[in-house]
């Protein structure tokens, strides 16, 4: 993995994914599994991601467990029973929720960079073909990479008074 979150920022993060849907709401549209260092986390954010997409609400600890078994493919399905890797993340300090600000700064600056990063090293490979317009996009995508945080309309005193 070129990028490298601590492993308590990631533990903290697939937590926060299970149990909290502005969390979730902000940090899915920005990180990739392979951010995950190890591939049962990658397996389980995609477990967390594809359930929501699914069903619409993050999945319990035993429904995320059955639902990544039953959409890994065979040929990826490994001996890992993703239980213990689900108790080991959800042994981190509850505290987390009183840093969750913190941990998605962490982490969007981690996606930040990420995109940045893949999106030179595709750009050599267009630019040797001469895809100005392609490196164009990848750049301008990579810049937009970030959380967003509006979580309103703004009002102005004088519209308050109509």
């Amino acid at each position: 993995m070129p990028y490298q979150l601590s492993d308590n920022i990631q533990k903290g993060c697939l937590y926060l994914l299970k149990h909290d849907p502005e969390f979730f709401s902000q940090i899915i549209p920005i990180v990739k599994p392979e951010y995950f260092d190890f591939p049962s986390y990658q397996r389980i954010y995609t477990g967390i991601r594809d359930y929501y997409e699914k069903y619409g609400n993050l999945p319990s600890d035993n429904a995320l467990v059955d639902f990544i078994k039953f959409t890994t493919p065979e040929n990826m399905k490994d001996d890992n029973d993703y239980e213990d890797d689900i108790l080991a993340i959800n042994q981190i300090d509850k505290e987390i929720f009183d840093h969750k600000e913190f941990i998605m700064d962490v982490v969007e600056d981690f996606a930040k960079k990420g995109a940045m990063t893949e999106a030179i090293k595709k750009s050599v490979v267009l630019l040797k073909e001469q895809k100005f317009g392609d490196i164009e996009h990848l750049i301008k995508d990579a810049l937009l990479v970030g959380r967003n945080v509006e979580v309103g309309q703004e009002y102005s005193a004088a519209s308050l008074l109509l």
